[in-house]
């Protein structure tokens, strides 16, 4: 996938955290409102949900 999005604007709804995290820029919406904006680094820093899911998904092991 990382090769078909390579030089395009491409978007990504996802629920899954792997399907994201190699993403320029993620929007995390939380009841319907945009709650943070960032890569997958500043988002596990940032947005308390985001890295919550990164917990629930992955174990932790891609919080940096």
């Amino acid at each position: 996938m990382v090769k078909a999005r390579r030089n395009r604007t491409t978007i990504i709804i996802s629920q899954r955290v792997p399907n994201i995290m190699d993403c320029d820029q993620i929007i995390v919406m939380q009841n319907g409102q945009i709650t943070a904006r960032g890569t997958h680094t500043e988002l596990v820093k940032s947005s308390p949900f985001y890295a919550q899911l990164v917990q629930t998904q992955l174990g932790g092991d891609y919080i940096d």
